[in-house]
């Protein structure tokens, strides 16, 4: 069974669909939507979101481990390139918590941690230095500070909702139901 993902950053839509087969490991399809950089594909099988499929060079996909409740692996954008759901946090986090992105739902309804834009790095691929220009390429799931805001999970239909953050380059990242997309398709993000 199909369930679609929706992810928007501060005009960033994260549109997914899990469809792993594995209890373990479920991978999310579809895209994202940035008011500052446009879409985000989160699965080479959604051929891009200007149809540019760009599988033939890199089979990318972002995906949630049910064990460890982790994020893993990358998204691409056509305006910043990847972005990183595992990021290592080198040279390091940019504040609580320390960690990559993760949902653990018996602790709490919010995705907590980090996803990280590579662009903000100086060597591109998320494991060097941040850039000498003042952006870093972080994105954070949520924030229980003023502002407070968080990226959720549904508890009836696992939908996910809310805001992240990232930064001006980025802006808020909405992970709300929306109809649209590519394909004209509803690109509700959900987990389940």
């Amino acid at each position: 069974m199909r369930r679609y993902f929706i992810f928007i950053l501060s005009a960033l839509v994260f549109s997914c669909v899990a469809t792993s087969a594995s209890a373990a490991t479920r991978t999310l399809h579809g895209w994202a939507w940035s008011d500052n950089i446009g879409w985000v594909s989160m699965n080479c099988e959604s051929g891009g979101p200007t149809g540019n499929n760009i599988c033939g060079t890199s089979n990318y996909a972002v995906s949630y481990d049910t064990v460890t409740k982790m994020f893993n692996g990358y998204a691409w954008s056509d305006s910043i390139g990847w972005i990183r759901f595992n990021p290592s946090g080198t040279p390091s986090y940019p504040g609580a918590p320390a960690q990559s992105a993760a949902y653990d739902p018996t602790v709490s309804s919010s995705i907590t941690g980090w996803i990280r834009a590579c662009a903000g790095t100086t060597n591109g691929d998320c494991t060097g230095s941040d850039r000498s220009d003042g952006w870093e390429g972080w994105i954070k799931m949520s924030n229980t500070l003023a502002p407070a805001y968080a990226v959720t999970v549904n508890s009836s239909t696992y939908d996910l909702e809310g805001y992240a953050w990232g930064s001006e380059v980025i802006g808020w990242l909405s992970f709300n139901c929306l109809t649209g997309g590519p394909t004209a398709n509803n690109i509700c993000a959900t987990s389940n």
